[in-house]
């Protein structure tokens, strides 16, 4: 795998393993493991890796590609995409950013708690 791609997958977890397999391609793009152009595994590889069936991992690249996180080139390599959001996708990100944190709020999270995760992740530190 591309960087230091590693994806670590937990069957037990309530959320789906395709979207398990998305957030960890996108916190590793986002902390610098994968940058653009990096080649990611094919869907097939990645899949006997994981020991998943071929289809999860599609659904999880097919959401990446249309986040605009990867790229689809010649219609079987995949590549970690350009980093650039059109203002449309800044408005919906901040948005759901806004929404995330007044469901924090809402549940008792504070505020110095989500200052402290935000900074230790643009810091360099793992956000879990």
């Amino acid at each position: 795998m591309s960087g230091d791609l590693i994806i670590t997958l937990d069957p037990n977890s309530e959320t789906p393993l395709y979207r398990q397999i998305y957030s960890q391609i996108v916190e590793a793009i986002a902390s610098g493991r994968l940058l653009p152009g990096d080649r990611l595994p094919s869907l097939r590889v990645l899949a006997g890796v994981l020991d998943i069936n071929y289809h999860t991992v599609n659904e999880a690249y097919e959401m990446l590609r249309q986040d605009g996180f990867i790229t689809l080139m010649n219609r079987k390599r995949y590549i970690v995409s350009p980093r650039k959001a059109d203002d449309e996708k800044k408005k919906h990100i901040l948005e759901e950013l806004q929404e995330s944190v007044i469901k924090a709020a809402a549940l008792g999270i504070s505020y110095d708690e989500i200052d402290s995760m935000t900074r230790k992740f643009f810091n360099g530190g793992d956000a879990h």
